[in-house]
């Protein structure tokens, strides 16, 4: 039987020039604590993570991603502000806010109506749409951090064009995980 396959559904963000300031403002400022860093290669924003996926139910996911895509039209999106996501009350992600993102959230919905019908199970919290930038391992000091994503709440990281979904393969490796495109799907 062919091994499983760790999936997720996303759409693209690529690192514009004020993202990647930001990010070696934030490797600068916690350089002796272990973070793993995105990079243009990795940078998306997740609509589902599916998790452990065989290959008949890849095909599957495939097929309901082609129909949703072809519901929408390409779009804009703002990235404005950082922040964090906490577990277990320490900071665990750092990342950056999606504004005007009406598209982006019809999308996850559609997906969350139509991937259940097929077996999958879907997270029912809140949506929140948001690009990681890094996920933390080891934080030295928390002051800098929250210092940092402070000054830089509000900051206007600029636009994206959006006209793809993505669905991607998740590689585990002692470095950070390393996404592989399985599929493409344009928007209209």
């Amino acid at each position: 039987m062919p091994p499983n396959k760790r999936t997720f559904i996303a759409i693209k963000i690529p690192l514009n020039e004020a993202l990647t300031h930001v990010i070696g403002v934030l490797k600068n400022t916690l350089q002796v604590s272990k973070i793993n860093w995105i990079n243009d290669n990795s940078s998306h924003v997740t609509l589902h993570f599916l998790g452990n996926t065989s290959l008949e139910h890849i095909e599957t996911v495939k097929k309901i991603i082609a129909e949703v895509s072809q519901n929408y039209l390409t779009t804009e999106i703002e990235i404005n502000g950082l922040g964090i996501f906490k577990h277990n009350g320490r900071p665990s992600v750092i990342w950056a806010g999606i504004k005007k993102c009406d598209s982006i959230i019809s999308i996850q919905n559609d997906l969350s109506e139509k991937l259940p019908e097929h077996g999958f199970t879907v997270e029912r919290r809140a949506f929140k749409p948001h690009l990681t930038l890094g996920r933390i391992k080891n934080l030295a000091d928390t002051l800098p951090l929250i210092n940092t994503v402070n000054a830089y709440k509000n900051y206007q990281f600029g636009t994206a064009h959006i006209s793809c979904i993505h669905y991607y393969e998740s590689l585990l490796k002692p470095e950070g995980p390393e996404y592989k495109v399985l599929s493409t799907f344009k928007l209209l």
